[in-house]
């Protein structure tokens, strides 16, 4: 009696192990079949994005998908993946989403044109990767908060706000590919050791690279692509004493922190549910159902980050325009639309939203409450007249 309990007992216990890795790797499966792309959980201003030669307008909730280029005017974009990392993409920039990571899939490839990006990314797990690149750098992220601006014809300038990315210039190698190359040996070793100058940025610092060696990283570049000799222009670069990347310190100002605070992430699940939504042809602009939800979690832990703000700001009790100014490093004058005129700094603005804090104390504002910021040198316009 007592081996046949035995039995009976070993029998359940078996059974119920093999029903709980059934769900264990049901539930694994269920999360690789999540298809990679990029949720749009807000957006300021008209966003393009261009899929397979067509123009669509973006809008929140849509799900840009690889291979998509994003190109903004003068507006913004925040983008959130399936893996919970947000990207801010800030005014002109252009953008392609070259690999997205998913469940299955662990590489992240944003090929940065032009512009300047807000990142927020998770910590990496094993096997995972987060790269920017540019045609000329290429930057490694491991789990962190920074920015990334690249203007064209120049380096790209990364500061780290928290965590660590590694950045190395890169070449093209379709440079070297031409028969015609006079020396493939030479065009390889450059290459190598451009990209093996290696240097990893951590929390306060930035990237700086001497402009006497960008100017003469361009013309070795230009040369290789005139298929001309290089090697007097390479010794000239190895002898530098500072051939690579290198970081400099630098302190977070208020409106940079401010920033940050406005980069929330919205509910993951909505985002992979929106990811999961069936869609017959691939290539045709999708807005998910779940959009609405999408926008009311993001409006509402974004009016959380801006109280915050506000709170962090009013608590410095700075009184008059003399600390104003030597707190945030700058004075401006806020014109409204009824003429009324406010002295301050702006700490953050997001979407149609400005806080400004002056002497009086700290005001949030409408964008169409305002006619324009006067910044004592220069003028920007808010509104159209």
């Amino acid at each position: 009696m007592l081996a046949k309990n035995f039995k009976k007992t070993t029998l359940i216990i078996l059974s119920f192990s093999f029903f709980s890795c059934s769900i264990i790797f049901s539930l694994f499966l269920q999360e690789d079949q999540t298809p990679s792309g990029m949720i749009v959980i807000f957006q300021n201003g008209n966003v393009e994005i261009e899929r397979n030669g067509k123009k669509i307008k973006s809008a929140p909730g849509f799900i840009v998908r690889e291979n998509d280029t994003i190109k903004i005017g003068s507006g913004s974009i925040d983008v959130q993946t399936a893996n919970g990392d947000i990207i801010r993409m800030k005014s002109f920039s252009k953008i392609t989403l070259k690999d997205i990571s998913s469940g299955s899939k662990p590489n992240t490839n944003l090929y940065v044109q032009t512009g300047e990006l807000l990142i927020k990314a998770n910590k990496l797990k094993s096997k995972e990767s987060f790269f920017l690149t540019t045609p000329t750098a290429v930057a490694g992220v491991r789990g962190t908060t920074f920015s990334f601006e690249l203007t064209e014809g120049k380096p790209p300038k990364v500061k780290v706000y928290e965590g660590a990315v590694a950045i190395s210039f890169k070449i093209p190698k379709d440079i070297i590919e031409n028969n015609k190359a006079q020396d493939k040996e030479l065009y390889n070793d450059f290459i190598t050791f451009l990209e093996k100058n290696e240097v990893v940025l951590e929390n306060g610092d930035s990237s700086y690279i001497e402009p006497s060696l960008d100017d003469m990283i361009q013309l070795v570049v230009t040369r290789m692509e005139q298929n001309e000799d290089i090697s007097k222009q390479f010794d000239a670069i190895k002898k530098t004493e500072n051939h690579d990347f290198r970081k400099v310190e630098f302190t977070e100002t208020p409106q940079e922190a401010a920033e940050i605070e406005t980069l929330v992430q919205t509910n993951p699940d909505l985002v992979v549910k929106a990811l999961k939504e069936k869609n017959p042809d691939s290539t045709q602009p999708v807005i998910a159902s779940v959009s609405m939800e999408i926008q009311a979690d993001h409006d509402s832990k974004l009016e959380e980050a801006l109280k915050k703000i506000e709170t962090t700001a009013q608590s410095n009790e700075l009184k008059d325009e003399a600390k104003i100014r030597e707190y945030y490093n700058i004075l401006e004058i806020v014109v409204k639309t009824d003429g009324t005129k406010l002295s301050g700094a702006v700490v953050t603005q997001i979407g149609d939203k400005l806080i400004l804090h002056t002497p009086s104390g700290v005001k949030r504002l409408n964008k169409n409450e305002i006619d324009y910021v006067d910044y004592q040198s220069f003028q920007i316009k808010t509104k159209s007249k």
